[in-house]
């Protein structure tokens, strides 16, 4: 915002005569926007909810006995707005203007205005106020852009699964936080031949079944489990509170929803039909108390297992 912009500042004024007197001054600062409070009727707390999630208003400027109905913690979630509170003082009576950001809610800079303040230091006061409600904006702006950013470190961009970064801190704070009544199981899927289907049907062909697969684990697991692409043609999950051979049974109906049925794209004449999966799986328990390595490495030598036992299959395996 440049000083050339006009704040944009909602009345949510009970008191005619202040609300008069706020209207010509905001006015001639071409900042007025549609009066909430035009009626008869005093403007309720809710009303200033309202106005300040309306993307169009910069500051809302209501009654202290307004301010004092508002439950500050409704506006948390609201980008950052500003709040001038009127306070009405008697004939001749003087009271400072105080700014006030000490409430709950630290997304709305609050000011306290007496009411028989001068124009001219309306204007001003509104303007400063809406510049500052738009340097934390941009400040606001610029915290969202850095947390995409993060998430989007954490993402496989083609499965949008997590990925083997987002894993292991899984894997890590899942270990660290086990308790004795929640095994923690570690299961690694493997696409069988998946370089037959680049092969012969190209790499979109395996795109398309890499992503088909990673939807498939997303819905074929709990919402407390969790699920990755550790790279390639591989993918894991760490599934909570199952062990030993109930484990590995529900690893395998999971690598099961993977395989069936055929899972590329419609393949050209002579060309094989879809992939199977190979699983190998590992619990980790509070007794056994691996570390996340050698609980990976148990997963992973399973795996082995299974591929030499002739893929399409779950192992599972033993912590050395």
């Amino acid at each position: 915002m440049t000083y050339s912009e006009s704040p944009r500042i909602a009345l949510l004024l009970a008191e005619r005569d202040v609300r008069r007197h706020w209207q010509a001054a905001l006015r001639n600062l071409g900042a007025l926007q549609p009066d909430a409070a035009a009626g008869d009727d005093p403007p309720s707390a809710a009303a200033v909810v309202a106005a300040l999630g309306e993307g169009h208003v910069d500051l809302c400027c209501l009654d202290a006995e307004l301010a004092a109905g508002v439950r500050w913690s409704e506006l948390a979630d609201l980008p950052a707005r500003g709040v001038i509170e009127i306070v009405p003082i008697s004939p001749g009576e003087s009271a400072p203007a105080e700014v006030r950001i000490d409430h709950p809610c630290d997304a709305v800079t609050r000011v306290r205005l007496p009411a028989d303040l001068d124009p001219g230091l309306i204007g001003v006061i509104a303007r400063l106020l809406t510049e500052v409600v738009q340097l934390r904006r941009q400040a606001q702006r610029s915290g969202d852009l850095h947390l995409d950013l993060a998430r989007q470190a954490l993402l496989d961009p083609l499965t949008q699964l997590p990925n083997r970064r987002a894993w292991e801190q899984e894997l890590a704070r899942r270990l660290a936080a086990q308790s004795a009544s929640l095994p923690v199981t570690l299961a690694i899927f493997d696409l069988d031949h998946f370089k037959r289907v680049n092969d012969i049907q190209g790499h979109t062909a395996g795109d398309h079944l890499l992503r088909q697969v990673a939807e498939r684990l997303r819905t074929g697991v709990r919402e407390e489990d969790f699920v990755a692409r550790l790279g390639g043609d591989e993918f894991g999950a760490l599934l909570a509170g199952v062990a030993g051979a109930q484990a590995a049974s529900i690893v395998d109906r999971v690598r099961a929803r993977l395989a069936a049925p055929a899972l590329a794209v419609p393949p050209p004449p002579h060309a094989e039909p879809g992939v199977t999966v190979s699983a190998g799986v590992a619990v980790s328990t509070a007794e056994s108390a691996p570390s996340a390595v050698e609980l990976f490495q148990a997963a992973d030598r399973a795996l082995l297992a299974a591929k030499r036992q002739g893929r399409d299959r779950t192992v599972l395996g033993a912590l050395v």
